[in-house]
């Protein structure tokens, strides 16, 4: 509804790419516990791509450590 749509798709696309790469690496080896690592890393990385598009486009800190004052 802003006009970020193709952005916001990047990031997902990549979440999902490196969630795929990293269950073909780590399901074998260690199973359910490495489908769920990978999961977990890719959607760190695809939530960090979003944060850090959001800051550089509107200035926006959408962290926990958004209120914070810097010294």
């Amino acid at each position: 509804m802003t006009g970020h749509e193709k952005i916001t798709t990047v990031g997902v696309v990549s979440g999902a790419v490196i969630n795929i790469v990293l269950n073909f690496l780590l399901i074998p080896k260690w199973g359910i516990e490495g489908a769920a690592f990978a999961t977990s890393i890719s959607m760190i990385i695809w939530n960090v791509i979003l944060v850090i598009w959001l800051y550089k486009k509107s200035g926006i800190n959408s962290t926990v450590l958004g209120k914070t004052k810097t010294l």
